[in-house]
């Protein structure tokens, strides 16, 4: 007989690499919500109607927006099979588009903004069958609240980003890829909490300042040095888990004194750490003292991924040789086909690293999306992009499949894996 569980989260069709990715603040706001009241998450795969009937809310991530159309597809089957389902969204692109959802899917109410307290607040109000109109960040078909909510620093802090026992179908094939690993370090669970946004200006991210200021109507947050190394000593001392993957540096944004409180000690882990701007020698130093070995990703330019401004060429190719001299880490430069094709510095800098180190290259265009929906001042995008993204939400899905078999290939035969990915550079970005 199966279990009766008032609340389902639903990892539905999504476009991602894979379908273990979950972004990096769900599994603190969903932790929230299961130490109040019982959450059961579920892939669409294991998802019955028997489950659906037995539901009372059902639970949906549209942070990227390749999830939409997933996600209103489940959305569909379960008031189908279950009309009195309360549905709910959240998530960077159910919160610019919220008005167009609520308009052309069963989704009853969106999380607009920070959910890690207005989801609590919602769940709540509809399990003891209260006003829902009033919550902070909570739109319905009917109203959209007035008040709101922004995440604080005890917020960020407080929450659990580590426990995945809500979901133990997710939590095993995380760890079971965590068995399988050989050296390959995957964007799945855990990637490390550091900052909600990030400080950085760039006018084409979803995460830059200016766009964190309309879309959840506060700066970027930084989450405290004390929960960030608890979160890495805990994550060191789980057999099951081998690597981490930090994607949000605050190694070259923080303040120093952050830096070595979070990478004070050595741990058990290999890492790969994505730098946003080229650090001091000595922050570089302590990341890769730190951890086991891993990937540290380097970028031609001073705002990351923009192609807009070169960073200093020397101390680049500096940088990017200290990391070889480990002979535990591997120094990968990314770069973007636009750069490369329509940018003669950026080529010319481009060559001049790739000659004076032993790094390896990553082309970032096919996850860099041109059509990223970037939201207004009042933190919403238009019709046209809402549509524009739900026609390009399965333009990776061939993608993805060749992402999952190059990290098969990488397991079972690494030497083809490695040969094939050096043709796909050459055949996709032009790079011998």
């Amino acid at each position: 007989m199966l279990p009766m569980n008032d609340i389902l989260f639903i990892q539905h069709q999504t476009n991602m690499m894979y379908p273990e990715i979950i972004p990096m603040s769900l599994p603190a706001i969903m932790n929230r919500v299961h130490k109040r009241f019982p959450v059961r998450g579920y892939f669409l795969e294991e998802l019955t109607e028997t489950h659906l009937r037995n539901a009372r809310i059902l639970i949906l991530s549209i942070h990227w927006y390749v999830s939409i159309k997933g996600a209103i597809q489940t959305a569909d089957w379960a008031k189908r099979v279950n009309p009195d389902i309360s549905t709910i969204a959240g998530g960077m692109s159910a919160s610019v588009f919220y008005p167009f959802l609520l308009r052309d899917s069963k989704i009853d109410y969106i999380i607009r903004g920070d959910g890690d307290l207005p989801l609590l607040f919602l769940v709540e109000a509809l399990l003891e069958h209260k006003d829902v109109s009033q919550i902070p960040n909570v739109a319905g078909r009917e109203f959209v609240a007035d008040e709101w909510q922004a995440a604080g620093q005890d917020t960020l802090d407080s929450g659990d980003y580590r426990t995945l026992d809500w979901f133990p179908t997710l939590d095993h094939r995380i760890r079971r890829m965590h068995t399988r690993y050989n050296g390959k370090i995957l964007p799945i669970h855990p990637l490390l909490a550091t900052y909600r946004g990030c400080p950085m200006p760039c006018e084409n991210c979803c995460g830059a300042a200016v766009t964190q200021k309309a879309l959840y109507r506060r700066s970027p947050l930084l989450r405290s040095a004390g929960p960030v190394a608890a979160d890495l000593e805990a994550y060191s001392d789980d057999r099951g888990c081998n690597f981490v993957s930090i994607y949000h540096d605050f190694a070259s944004l923080a303040e120093e004194s952050y830096t070595r409180e979070v990478l004070g000690r050595h741990y058990d882990l290999d890492v790969y750490y994505e730098l946003t701007r080229l650090p001091s020698p000595a922050m570089l130093r302590l990341i890769v003292e730190t951890f086991r070995r891993g990937t540290i990703a380097f970028s031609l330019d001073v705002r990351h991924m923009t192609s807009c401004q070169l960073v200093d060429v020397p101390a680049l190719i500096d940088a990017i040789n200290l990391v070889a001299a480990t002979g535990r880490f591997e120094p990968r430069l990314c770069y973007l086909r636009q750069g490369l094709k329509e940018n003669k510095a950026y080529r010319e800098a481009f060559e001049a690293v790739r000659q004076a180190t032993p790094c390896t290259v990553y082309c970032s265009d096919w996850w860099w999306e041109e059509e990223n929906p970037l939201p207004n001042s009042d933190g919403l995008c238009t019709e046209a992009i809402y549509h524009a993204c739900m026609n390009n939400s399965n333009r990776y899905q061939a993608w993805n499949y060749l992402f999952r078999l190059s990290y098969l290939m990488n397991y079972h035969a690494p030497a083809l894996n490695h040969t094939l990915l050096k043709l796909f550079r050459y055949a996709y970005g032009g790079v011998k």
